[in-house]
């Protein structure tokens, strides 16, 4: 697997990152621990719940994105290939 993450204020794009949530005060982060010395905050959120939600949304957007449709001329669905790079972009909020 080859997932790419973009962080929240769009200045970077994380390879292969080690997710994980944090909390600091009455906010929660979500982490990439690939470095647990230098752990980088990909996004910032007001709840658990919502971070939670948004660790979710990574899950699904892999699960969907797995592997890509291939058609012939008509449009019909041939097969499917391995979809080998993905990128999630982290929400807002």
């Amino acid at each position: 697997m080859n997932l790419w993450i973009r962080s929240q204020n769009k200045k970077e794009l994380i390879p292969n990152p080690k997710l994980g949530i944090d909390q600091c005060e009455n906010r929660y982060y979500i982490v990439d621990r690939y470095n647990f010395e230098n752990a980088f905050i990909l996004g910032e959120y007001k709840s658990k719940e919502r971070a939670l939600e948004v660790l979710d949304e990574i899950e699904n957007y892999l699960i969907n994105s797995s592997f890509a449709k291939r058609t012939n001329i008509l449009g019909e669905v041939k097969d499917f290939i391995p979809n080998p790079l993905f990128v999630y972009e982290m929400p807002k909020e």
